[in-house]
């Protein structure tokens, strides 16, 4: 699981810091470049990446993180 708070989304409630979670997801699935799954975790909406291939690299782990980081800031903007 990623524990998120983008940039600009400290005054959110958890509602919404929710919500911008569950978009970040979708906006970074639609966008093709990795995959995240969510689930939650004591009722809050957690990113959730799974990786089984074992040819994945520290670099691809990278471009995840960048990934969701980016994404989440553009949106949290």
């Amino acid at each position: 699981m990623l524990p998120l708070r983008p940039a600009g989304s400290l005054c959110l409630s958890d509602a919404e810091l929710d919500a911008l979670n569950k978009q970040i997801m979708e906006t970074v699935q639609t966008e093709g470049r990795v995959f995240l799954t969510a689930t939650l975790i004591r009722g809050r909406f957690a990113l959730r990446a799974c990786i089984l291939h074992y040819g994945t690299s520290e670099a691809d782990i990278g471009v995840l993180v960048a990934t969701v980081r980016e994404v989440g800031a553009r949106l949290a903007a």
